[in-house]
């Protein structure tokens, strides 16, 4: 040996080997006990793991040129309930998955489909999956609610967004989910409002402690007029509309709402339907619907307020006229018209006679098809009134 040359003694080196073999043998137990199928839950012998492919191939995503497979997704979907709560955590993981799908997956596996080979399901389309499949089992809040604290505390938008939209699927205990949803209704970031005006409608009277944050998001008009904005303002009227008579607080903003829509557009139906749904006076909604009628600015508006008006108050005299209006053989709404007036049923009987030539003259078949079935429901409608007892 050469001065000043140090080795490390064979048997230490075998010593350090055998003990890095232990400790790597320690964290592989670790993570299969942790991950492994023994902790999975499992149903009729199968893993979670498996129910799940089947559940995101088959079932929430089923493949319409496959229709043999319905038989496995109505299974997968069986499953999934079957297991319940216990396969929350792992469906969660799933969900919040930063897996993204490989050049690979995403150009050869198409191709190798169409072949006949499992159908192509992204990484994307699997997170979709996890949360249909929570939607499914409805977890108690008591249940879901701990797997999602991270995620809405996060400082990262997205993530708080999707926990929110994942609040959906709370079953039980739905009342614990208030204090979430309010954070969100009250961020600056679009997409969580947005999911949390989603879960207020979707759970309902649970959670009618959000109405007074639903009324003063809806009250917020900067920026009202961008399409983000005018769509998070038809959800917004659309949730407080499923909390019926609970958010009647709200029915002078929706009123507000309504009159400033002047063009008698499309935007006038979510606060219409909303006040109809809350509690308004019917004669109340129904002046200010005849007001805008009136004052439509072009074809289009009026024709779409007067249905509007009808399907509030089916019987108003003055919106059936000017319904049959544009009905007659001269007008270019006539074919809307007639299918506008088949949905009436008794209340369209008025219009009977010009349905009638409708059905029998000239020379568009589409529109004597619509005619006719019209009259057949209007018809169907008149008799089955007339032959209730009075």
């Amino acid at each position: 040996m050469a001065p000043g040359n140090k080795t490390v003694p064979r048997d230490m080196k075998t010593r350090f080997a055998i003990l890095l073999v232990v400790v790597l043998g320690v964290v592989i137990a670790g993570l299969l006990v942790g991950r492994g199928p023994g902790r999975e839950p499992r149903y009729q012998g199968r893993r979670l793991s498996y129910w799940f492919k089947e559940y995101y191939r088959y079932g929430v995503i089923p493949d319409p040129s496959r229709r043999d497979d319905e038989a496995r997704g109505r299974e997968a979907v069986k499953a999934i309930r079957a297991i319940g709560t216990n396969a929350v955590p792992f469906l969660v993981a799933d969900y919040f998955s930063t897996n993204q799908d490989s050049f690979l997956k995403t150009n050869l596996l198409p191709v190798l489909g169409k072949l006949g080979f499992p159908p192509l399901i992204t990484s994307d389309q699997i997170r979709y999956a996890a949360s249909e499949a929570i939607f499914e089992i409805k977890p108690p809040a008591s249940v879901l609610l701990p797997h999602l604290i991270p995620a809405l505390r996060s400082n990262d938008p997205a993530n708080r967004s999707k926990a929110i939209f994942l609040l959906g699927g709370v079953g039980e205990g739905a009342e614990a989910t208030v204090p979430h949803l309010i954070a969100g209704l009250r961020s600056t970031n679009f997409w969580e409002q947005f999911d949390a005006v989603f879960v207020a409608r979707r759970l309902g009277l649970p959670v009618k402690a959000v109405v007074p944050e639903l009324i003063e998001l809806l009250q917020k008009r900067e920026q009202q007029y961008m399409p983000s904005r005018v769509n998070l303002q038809r959800q917004v009227e659309f949730a407080l509309g499923s909390f019926g008579t609970n958010a009647a607080s709200a029915i002078p903003v929706l009123l507000d709402m309504l009159k400033q829509q002047d063009d008698g557009s499309w935007r006038c139906w979510g606060a219409a339907i909303a006040l109809t749904n809350v509690g308004c006076e019917k004669r109340v909604l129904v002046a200010e619907l005849v007001k805008k009628m009136d004052a439509a600015a072009d074809d289009a508006s009026r024709f779409r307020v007067t249905t509007l008006l009808l399907s509030v108050d089916s019987t108003n005299a003055m919106a059936l006229a000017v319904l049959m209006e544009y009905a007659k053989p001269d007008s270019k709404w006539r074919e809307n018209a007639i299918l506008e007036l088949g949905k009436l049923g008794s209340a369209a009987r008025p219009a009977l006679p010009l349905i009638r030539e409708a059905a029998t003259n000239g020379s568009n078949i589409l529109i004597r098809q619509k005619a006719q079935k019209a009259l057949e429901n209007i018809e169907a409608a008149s008799t089955n009134q007339d032959s209730r007892p009075q």
